[in-house]
């Protein structure tokens, strides 16, 4: 365990150091250690086949997802979900959660919602049908199909996870809570009965699943986490650029710009060589406590009467992460959890050992996370089809665009 020193960027060193007690505007914290002060820590690329494995089966979530304009003024978005495992399940492989959300101008459209199937806790292929009649913005449609089938499946198959799951992503639905700051007529559809608000609540029940079963179960239970490929976060930033008090800057896009940084800096700094090969270390940070507006929304709904918990204000539900970096790739990652299952030393070495471990061997994402991307992949032969047979089963045909022709790719058509 180290602590970060960069005596050439002393905004850096500001920065990091004031992360261990962030606090914004309104002297709220947002951000703070978890049992410890702030430090940085190495993990050997090379010995990791010698760490032994943390959890000996792995589950993780993921969906492919595709949306389609019709020239009949229709819309639709169709995700399928999957679930992989390590050591692989057939059974769960073969198990998947289809959702097709769509919307129709036309009033007298009929409405497909009421032939949903029941999603239970069987290994079964489920299809969720689900219109939203008035439709703010077409990107609803997307988010609100990839969110409703991820959560849906992952909460079907919940008892079927023995060591660990993994999602490919957030823990929690970022894509829609982001409607509840900056995209107020999105942020209704959370607020009324549709597809959209279902998807969220999928995800509270699926939190409050896991954060439940470790509190009422004597032994280690399973730990949620998710794996943020992309991490793209601004609460360190925000909070800084609003702060009238600091004399330093905040001098980068976004947070993960600045993690990525610091521990860079790290790793040179400490005399590391061959950086890019695998003679070289991950670094990581601490865990942290989060109170982020993302954070803080989700809050707000697990107060939903109709849509919560228990208990929300329990600590135990609060946002944690930690972050990595991969000098070999120069890519960062992060790595959340609940803090029912952070607060425990045991727990969050586990979890650090298993995801640096996997990353340090696979030179990426956990193994797990890419059998269930390969799982959900369609491909572009596939997406033509599915295209085509919802468009001959609505009478009418894909509005295709120019960059649809131009990279003869269905990827392009959910480009708005």
């Amino acid at each position: 365990m180290e602590h970060y020193s960069d005596r050439g960027n002393h905004s850096a060193t500001f920065v990091w150091n004031n992360l261990n007690h962030l606090e914004d505007h309104n002297k709220q914290v947002i951000l703070e250690p978890i049992a410890s002060d702030l430090y940085i820590n190495t993990f050997p690329i090379r010995s990791a086949s010698s760490f032994s494995s943390s959890f000996p089966t792995q589950n993780a979530v993921d969906s492919g997802t595709l949306y389609l304009p019709f020239t009949n003024g229709m819309s639709l978005a169709y995700s399928r979900a999957v679930m992989a495992t390590e050591p692989s399940d057939r059974n769960l492989h073969s198990s998947d959660t289809i959702t097709m959300c769509y919307h129709s101008p036309d009033p007298l459209a009929p409405d497909l919602s009421r032939d949903q199937s029941d999603v239970g806790e069987s290994l079964g292929n489920s299809i969720i049908m689900a219109t939203i009649p008035d439709l703010p913005e077409e990107e609803a449609l997307y988010e609100t199909a990839l969110y409703l089938s991820e959560g849906n499946h992952a909460l079907k198959l919940a008892n079927h996870v023995k060591d660990i799951l993994v999602l490919d992503g957030p823990i929690f639905p970022v894509g829609l809570l982001a409607w509840y700051q900056g995209k107020p007529n999105l942020k209704n559809l959370l607020s009324m009965d549709g597809p959209s608000r279902r998807a969220l609540k999928a995800y509270i029940d699926l939190i409050d699943f896991f954060v439940n079963s470790a509190i009422n179960t004597e032994s280690e239970s399973p730990p949620l986490i998710g794996f943020v490929k992309n991490p793209r976060g601004t609460t360190i930033k925000s909070t800084f650029d609003h702060s009238s008090n600091q004399t330093e800057s905040f001098i980068w896009p976004h947070d993960s710009s600045f993690f990525k940084y610091i521990l860079r800096s790290h790793l040179l700094s400490t005399g590391s060589e061959n950086l890019t090969t695998n003679d070289a270390n991950l670094a990581y940070t601490n865990w942290f406590i989060s109170k982020s507006r993302i954070a803080l929304q989700f809050e707000d709904f697990l107060t939903d009467m109709d849509l919560g918990i228990t208990n929300p204000k329990n600590p135990l539900y609060d946002l944690t992460f930690f972050m990595i970096y991969d000098p070999r790739s120069d890519l960062i990652y992060r790595v959340e959890s609940p803090y029912v299952f952070t607060q425990s030393p045991n727990m969050r070495k586990k979890i650090e050992n298993y995801v640096l471990k996997e990353m340090a061997i696979y030179n990426g994402p956990p193994r797990v996370i890419n059998k269930a991307d390969h799982l959900a992949h369609m491909s572009n032969s596939e997406k033509e089809n599915i295209g085509n047979l919802l468009a001959s089963s609505f009478h009418t045909r894909i509005d295709i665009n120019y960059n649809s022709l131009r990279w003869h790719s269905m990827d392009q058509l959910r480009n708005l």
